[in-house]
């Protein structure tokens, strides 16, 4: 594993990261448990993110600890709650239990080779698909009763991950990174800047320009992309090969986003970038 940086400094990298989604994740419990139970009336549903949430902070916790032997934030404890926050408010607390068990098992057996957070979003995503119960929409979304105005998209609430569904506070996470040295930028301006060449041009020679324009503002996307794709052990540790690999992610996930899936594209196209990282910085290794 190649990493740029000392074990403090990544230490402190990974409390940073922590804090910044502390307001995601509150944001993401208003608006799938406490609005949903209003709407619902259903106990349940308050409770579940909740549950989902303790379940996903006590392994990450007890991971961190039993292998660092320390009560301290650390990677396990960010994957987890990673893993938490994208996945689909949909999902059945059995399924968070299956997807914590993948990422735990690919941390410790392939953790060098492929992106564990995502690898294991996409086994719980595929359950779903089969199971017929894939779908991003919480109670209220689903029941037709409220659409979000575009106002709404930039500003408000959007359709996403259960802690992932806010773009400004996605904005601010990622301004705020920008300034920690340990952040590879690289990544995500490279990243970004593919993804939204790509679907402009899809704008561009499209009637529906509003689908792209959507997804270009997407905060599940946009999370994915520059909070997921730039972790240090997943990613390109070259500066030319972390530019590769940003646009391998934007222009290759904007492409699987626009024709195929939506909500999924990017993460498909950081987790083939996480198995050609090695490819990406070959080129550029010095001897």
């Amino acid at each position: 594993m190649k990493i740029n940086h000392v074990k403090n400094d990544l230490n402190n990298y990974y409390k940073l990261v922590f804090f910044l989604c502390i307001p995601l994740i509150l944001y993401g419990l208003y608006k799938n448990s406490l609005v949903v139970y209003l709407e619902s009336k259903d106990f349940f549903l308050l409770l579940k993110p909740i549950i989902s949430l303790g379940l996903a902070l006590g392994l990450g916790f007890f991971m961190d600890y039993k292998i660092t032997k320390r009560k301290k934030i650390d990677r396990h404890i960010i994957s987890v709650l990673f893993l938490w926050m994208i996945l689909p408010f949909n999902t059945p607390l059995w399924l968070y239990i299956i997807g914590f068990g993948v990422l735990i098992l690919v941390l410790k057996k392939f953790d060098n080779f492929i992106h564990p957070i995502l690898i294991s979003k996409l086994i719980c995503i595929i359950i779903l698909v089969l199971l017929s119960k894939y779908t991003y929409q919480n109670y209220y979304e689903a029941s037709g009763l409220y659409a979000y105005s575009f106002t709404d998209l930039f500003f408000k609430n959007q359709v996403g991950g259960v802690a992932t569904s806010n773009l400004i506070l996605v904005v601010i996470c990622f301004i705020f990174l920008l300034f920690n040295l340990l952040y590879k930028k690289n990544i995500s301006i490279s990243a970004l800047a593919s993804y939204i060449i790509t679907m402009l041009l899809f704008a561009i020679f499209s009637s529906n320009t509003s689908i792209y324009i959507e997804m270009m503002i997407s905060a599940s996307i946009l999370f994915e992309m520059l909070m997921l794709a730039p972790l240090n052990e997943y990613s390109s540790y070259t500066s030319k090969g972390q530019i590769l690999y940003g646009l391998f992610v934007g222009g290759v996930g904007a492409v699987i986003c626009a024709l195929w899936l939506p909500y999924e594209g990017v993460a498909i196209a950081i987790l083939g970038a996480s198995i050609l990282k090695n490819i990406f910085d070959k080129k550029f290794v010095l001897n």
